[in-house]
């Protein structure tokens, strides 16, 4: 546990199965040091894996190191740092990580078996592999803080940023890019009996062929998961989603969501299938495509308060569509630049005005609103609303006193905004708290 490993290059073999470094029941710390699974002068020999560094019931210290997983490109797995039965106390720090390159599967970092690591502020590139992915945690129960993932390529079919199985995890400030895939892309996926707390991470859901979504929670029913604070871009593909929630509970609250494109047939900024969530105080634009959507719930009823909806699309454009009558709070939300304020897919009503609104939801509807917001800057120096990053979508000194002040005062379940800013009474409408 005193072993410290500084400053050494250290290359795997050319067996089938190659580790850089094997670390079982030991705790060293090994910094600035640069590890390979293994040598792409080995390529003759079929990996079936390969590990940058595999760590079991260990609480190592790794830090400023460069690891990458394979470098030879007839490799079948590899994954740059595998942690099996991670101690609490193991810290995995300030580290460049690459999964490199393989057939099947690439894994930038892997947690399984009850793993409790801190992975904190690294840079996490994975380019290759069918699957391709930046963080998978199994059955396991992290913290995943400040890291910087890259994920995507063009032999990648289907990429995901970070992905839940079975596992909770304290999920803050993490920068997520998808790249290409031939199938799907998508930033964070919430698994089966996950339950995550995803607060402050930045993602762009990516360019797939298929479907791009930004945030996908399906981690089952009776399971809840809080979605608070992001800024999410749901891609590029055919079919595109901020976030999407499947048959769980939760909260979505003080987000900042597009929903996809430019370049997207669908694109939705939250998608509910048999979900009912809080959808709280967020700013959602449905997105730029050929049919666009603020808010879609299929089989779901769930409470609409305080959030800014529109659409940037350039054919059909809803704020909110839903398969089902809505029976719980639809209040204090402001319309924008939507066309169709709600559709209902079953019987076909389309209603396009607060009153015919509220008259039609009844008395769980009340004060909301239609008109501009008057944002800093909608779609910032580029004159781009689809380049979210660049965006400023905070309320200004040009809106109107009823969406600065006419918010529903939610404080009994949260207090701040998606700056951690404090709310006040009377509260904002949006993200983004004005005063």
């Amino acid at each position: 546990n005193d072993t410290v490993l500084d400053g050494f290059t250290v290359i795997g073999g050319k067996a089938p199965r190659s580790t850089g470094i094997y670390i079982v029941e030991s705790s060293p710390t090994i910094r600035n040091c640069t590890i390979s699974g293994g040598h792409p002068e080995h390529e003759t020999v079929t990996w079936l894996w390969a590990y940058g560094i595999y760590c079991e019931s260990s609480a190592a210290d790794l830090s400023d190191n460069t690891i990458t997983g394979s470098e030879n490109p007839a490799a079948v797995e590899t994954t740059g740092i595998f942690v099996k039965d991670g101690d609490d106390l193991m810290d995995i720090s300030h580290n460049q990580v690459s999964a490199g390159v393989a057939s099947d599967t690439c894994i930038g970092i892997e947690l399984i078996a009850g793993s409790e690591t801190s992975i904190v502020r690294n840079t996490i590139t994975v380019t290759a592999g069918e699957g391709a992915v930046g963080i998978h945690v199994q059955e396991s129960t992290p913290e995943l803080n400040g890291n910087t993932i890259t994920v995507g390529g063009a032999t990648c079919a289907d990429v995901i940023g970070i992905e839940f199985d079975r596992s909770s995890a304290w999920t803050n400030a993490n920068a997520i890019v998808c790249g290409e895939a031939t199938n799907s892309t998508q930033g964070i996926f919430v698994g089966t009996a996950s339950t995550p707390n995803i607060v402050g991470n930045s993602i762009f859901a990516g360019n797939a062929t298929s479907y791009s979504r930004g945030i996908h929670v399906s981690a089952g029913s009776g399971y809840w998961v809080q979605v608070a604070g992001n800024y999410v871009h749901g891609g590029n593909a055919a079919n595109a989603t901020g976030i999407r929630f499947g048959d769980v509970d939760g909260a979505i609250r003080n987000n900042v969501i597009y929903g996809g494109g430019p370049g997207c047939s669908v694109s939705v900024g939250i998608l509910l299938s048999s979900a009912t969530p809080q959808i709280e105080n967020n700013t959602v634009c449905g997105g730029r495509a050929t049919w666009t959507c603020a808010i879609q719930s299929d089989g779901s009823s769930p409470p609409i308060i305080n959030n800014i909806l529109f659409t940037d699309g350039t054919g059909g454009q809803l704020a909110i569509l839903t398969s089902t009558p809505l029976d719980d709070a639809v209040m204090n939300n402001l319309f924008y630049d939507t066309g169709t304020m709600m559709h209902y897919s079953d019987d076909s009503v389309d209603i396009s005005d607060i009153v015919s609104l509220e008259s039609h939801l009844g008395a769980e509807a009340s004060d909301n609103l239609d008109g501009d917001p008057e944002f800093v800057d909608i779609d910032g120096p580029d004159d781009d609303i689809a380049t979210l990053e660049d965006n400023n979508w905070r309320l200004s000194g040009d809106t109107f006193p009823t969406i600065t002040d006419d918010g529903y005062d939610l404080s009994a379940s949260f207090s701040e905004d998606i700056e951690s800013a404090e709310r006040t009474v009377p509260w904002s409408i949006g993200a983004y708290e004005y005063d």
